[in-house]
């Protein structure tokens, strides 16, 4: 995954799509950043906490081309909150078994 972090280091956030339940983030890469190997995936095995939030939230990170395409946060069927607050990340396992969802 160092290749998806020197990515990120390079991508700027295109677009940003609110939902009522969560949001889209849309990202650039540039192009002498290396795209990798496997190239259509997603993975989502991160939770997260905050203040007006029940139940918590999720996120899903999408992979397109070899490039990092899209940023998904959702709640579990609650408003998004106006004001993010007391955020806290945890894996969905400790330790963590990263799990891809490869798409053909």
């Amino acid at each position: 995954m160092l290749a998806l972090r020197a990515q990120a280091d390079g991508a700027r956030m295109t677009s940003r799509e609110y939902t009522s339940v969560g949001f889209f983030c849309h990202f650039e890469v540039p192009p002498d950043v290396p795209p990798l190997a496997t190239r259509d995936f997603a993975f989502g095995d991160v939770n997260a906490s905050m203040d007006g939030l029940e139940y918590g939230a999720g996120f899903v990170l999408f992979v397109r081309e070899g490039r990092l395409a899209t940023l998904e946060g959702y709640t579990y069927e609650e408003p998004w909150p106006k004001d993010v607050r007391n955020l806290k990340l945890s894996y969905l396992r400790e330790p963590r078994e990263l799990v891809l969802s490869v798409r053909a």
